[in-house]
């Protein structure tokens, strides 16, 4: 079984891992990816790694302004598209 960081290096370097967890776009979905790259944490908890990984690239604001173009509260599933697609 893999750590959150683990996880996440190797989606960064992985060109066809990053397509794939930017299409992810749902907590279902997003399961489903994890388990596939044997990771033993939560969903929940991986989110919150991608989240705390944005390293003030963009602010809470344009995080929120971004999710969807309507201030609405973040949404995760955009938010890895948005992370992922920097690579």
């Amino acid at each position: 079984m893999k750590t959150v960081k683990t996880v996440f290096e190797e989606i960064e370097k992985s060109d066809e891992l990053r397509k794939e967890i930017a299409s992810v776009k749902d907590e279902a979905s997003l399961e489903v990816f994890l388990k596939k790259l044997d990771f033993e944490g939560s969903v929940k908890e991986f989110v919150q790694y991608v989240k705390e990984q944005n390293d003030g690239s963009l602010s809470d604001d344009e995080v929120e302004a971004v999710a969807a173009g309507t201030g609405a509260p973040f949404d995760p599933f955009k938010g890895f598209e948005m992370y992922f697609h920097r690579f």
